[in-house]
């Protein structure tokens, strides 16, 4: 996996790219920075709101930090979105997940 400035570097190439901002998400929620998370993944979802797991990981990132109702309406959204009525497993995840943040 590239480094997050080899992603970032990328990015700058590629401003928008919804493959690269989901990386740096990753990358960011992996190092436990949360609100930088958050931020790339809002920012993928606003490029390509197909990005199902965007959804589900920026509401994981909203959580962490205290934020569930903000990630309980995001998982609402993303369950309402035609990509995750045809893909039963993301869907099976983030309602498990709404259900684990008391919804």
């Amino acid at each position: 996996m590239p480094s997050l400035e080899q992603l970032q570097r990328m990015l700058d190439a590629e401003p928008g790219d919804p493959f690269l901002l989901y990386a740096i998400a990753q990358e960011h929620q992996k190092q436990g920075d949360h609100e930088r998370a958050i931020e790339a993944y809002l920012a993928c979802i606003e490029h390509d709101d197909s990005q199902i797991y965007a959804h589900y990981h920026a509401a994981r990132s909203m959580d962490a930090i205290g934020r569930t109702d903000e990630a309980i309406a995001l998982l609402r959204k993303a369950l309402a979105h035609p990509n995750c009525q045809s893909d039963p497993k993301a869907r099976d995840e983030l309602r498990a997940l709404l259900e684990a943040l008391g919804d």
